[in-house]
């Protein structure tokens, strides 16, 4: 049975419910403090920690499971309301995954399930060029590891947490460059920065899984 650790201050046990969270072969354990939050993390090791932008110390608890080796893989989700929060992007910047909103709509359920469990990446190293916003992807950058959901990439470019970006990558092995579209959403160590894909056409998506299984 997976788990979800939803550490809120609010009731949302019921809203949460109704979601994929409340169906069969999933257990909610709440939270209502950073502090047993974070300490139920390391206990139970959830499938998914969901964090509520109104958690009193909700970036110190994302950036300590962030820091810490027993910790630091798991999938972290920002719960928030329907507009956007501007406490959404520290907890970003953080190491979270990826903001939900509040109440849950269509394909909340599609986008929790991406994050359930880290998605499977292969660490390696190969030449990708973005473009933030609407510039062509022309800015080099060194890819280190690849999934189906995104990327870690290596630049001197200076970039920011929600950052959308147009990207091109050859992988090992692959002839054709692959394109996706992306947005950053954490920062790394100096220099690295999370992408997260938000469209990827079938040829890509197709080449990343036989990159993947490869390992």
């Amino acid at each position: 049975m997976a788990l979800a650790l939803i550490a809120s201050p609010r009731d949302l046990d019921l809203e949460l419910s109704r979601t994929l969270l409340g169906r069969h072969g999933f257990e909610r354990q709440l939270a209502s403090v950073a502090d047993q939050a974070k300490a139920l993390a390391h206990a139970r090791r959830p499938d998914v920690v969901l964090v509520d932008v109104y958690l009193a110390g909700a970036v110190e608890l994302v950036a300590d499971l962030r820091g810490h080796p027993s910790t630091r893989e798991f999938s972290i989700v920002i719960l928030a309301d329907a507009r956007a929060d501007p406490r959404e992007v520290p907890l970003l910047k953080a190491g979270a995954n990826a903001v939900l909103r509040l109440p849950p709509g269509a394909g909340w359920d599609e986008r929790l399930l991406r994050y359930v469990s880290v998605p499977v990446r292969k660490a390696s190293r190969f030449p990708v060029s973005f473009g933030v916003g609407t510039a062509p992807a022309a800015v080099p950058a060194t890819g280190l590891n690849v999934g189906l959901h995104g990327m870690l990439v290596e630049t001197w470019a200076e970039l920011s947490v929600c950052d959308e970006m147009d990207l091109a990558f050859r992988l090992p092995g692959e002839e054709r460059m692959l394109r996706a579209r992306g947005r950053v959403v954490r920062r790394g160590a100096p220099r690295q920065y999370g992408v997260e894909f938000t469209s990827l056409d079938e040829s890509a998506r197709g080449a990343i899984e036989r990159f993947v299984r490869a390992s």
